[in-house]
């Protein structure tokens, strides 16, 4: 389970109750990458730690974008499957065991996602919350190419990590949007998706977070659509999305290895704390 923090104080106390509950957690490894908060999610973070031994952290020496951080989770896991978790969002205690089942029993999926609620109020729960049964916009479309033009799998996915080797990483350049992006590369090389049918989490419509902020009029367009069977995905991203322009038939074969042509900033090293030591810099 991969986990991007920054300025998640208001969260992180609930979302560990939320992890420590489900009922596989025995099983996952929990991997927490702190992009360098201001805030004190490590009084909360530190003891947790202590008593999970299958939780590894990180805490970076600078700013790091979401994507970077999540691939460098996907480098530091050991599993099989990769799942996707926000400390504002919660999830019912079987969501990471019906996802996995799922791909688990279904070997030629990619990726599987569930419906999610949706909520306006911060730290409800799955069992106990305001939605009244309404979900998150992305869960009331079926999944097809054409309607990927909504990041259909949402914020709790969880996809094969092999998926990774053909296609390589998140987008390190992308300050917002990035899972969706390659989401529609994994469509465009041919990836099968499959959504369950049943809530399995309770998404927070955050105000203030990146892919809710009032101001994010970030794609000025996406285009998707079929040619002879094959998904082609134009994008024409804007400024304010990406840092700079990128090619679209990039693939991030390793955010901050091989390719360093996105990094901008000096190597730095970050604390790491876990079951063992793997620090990660950009070389």
């Amino acid at each position: 389970v991969i986990v991007p923090l920054y300025k998640g104080d208001e969260y992180i106390e609930e979302f560990l109750k939320d992890m420590e509950q489900q009922t596989v957690f025995d099983n996952c490894e929990l991997i927490i990458i702190n992009a360098n908060s201001p805030g004190n999610e490590e009084d909360y973070i530190l003891p947790f730690i202590e008593r999970n031994p299958n939780v590894l952290y990180r805490k970076l020496d600078y700013v790091a974008s979401v994507m970077e951080t999540e691939n460098m989770a996907i480098e530091m896991s050991t599993g099989e499957f990769i799942a996707q978790a926000c400390v504002d969002d919660r999830h019912s205690k079987d969501s990471l065991e019906i996802l996995a089942k799922h791909l688990h029993f279904n070997p030629g999926v990619d990726l599987v996602y569930g419906d999610c609620l949706e909520t306006r109020f911060p730290n409800e729960t799955f069992e106990e919350n305001s939605s009244a049964g309404r979900l998150y916009e992305h869960s009331q479309k079926e999944f097809t190419k054409e309607n990927m033009i909504k990041c259909l799998p949402g914020p709790m996915p969880m996809w094969r990590k092999s998926v990774h080797k053909k296609i390589g990483f998140f987008n390190p350049e992308l300050r917002r949007s990035g899972d969706w992006e390659f989401f529609l590369r994994m469509v465009e090389f041919g990836s099968r998706f499959k959504k369950i049918d049943v809530p399995i989490g309770l998404y927070y419509y955050n105000s203030e977070g990146l892919s809710t902020a009032e101001n994010l009029s970030c794609l000025t367009n996406i285009s998707i659509f079929s040619e002879k069977g094959t998904m082609k995905c134009i994008r024409t991203i804007s400024t304010n999305l990406m840092r700079r322009k990128t090619n679209d038939k990039k693939i991030f074969t390793h955010s901050f290895g091989a390719d360093r042509s996105s990094v901008d900033s000096p190597v730095k090293r970050g604390v790491y704390y876990g079951a063992q030591e793997r620090i990660f810099t950009r070389d």
